[in-house]
């Protein structure tokens, strides 16, 4: 075999690797797409717990304080 068939052959096998990583990260693309349409319910179900959250905690820091403002006056 000679060196021209033997580099032809090295050459071959590379570009071969190249397609084998082209189509890996195009797969690993189309994955990461589902993944995110999939996951968007979560994030926005995640986003209104904890806006509520939110909300309930500063009505509860806001009886909170009246609270403690009406507890001073208690007796012991």
């Amino acid at each position: 075999m000679s060196s021209l068939q033997v580099d032809y052959l090295v050459q071959k096998e590379k570009y071969q690797d190249l397609i084998r990583a082209a189509e890996q990260d195009r797969l690993l693309q189309v994955v990461k797409q589902q993944n995110a349409s999939h996951g968007g319910w979560h994030r926005n179900l995640a986003s209104w717990v904890g806006f509520q959250m939110i909300k309930w905690g500063a009505k509860l820091h806001q009886y909170g304080s009246v609270s403690t403002t009406q507890s001073n006056y208690l007796p012991n």
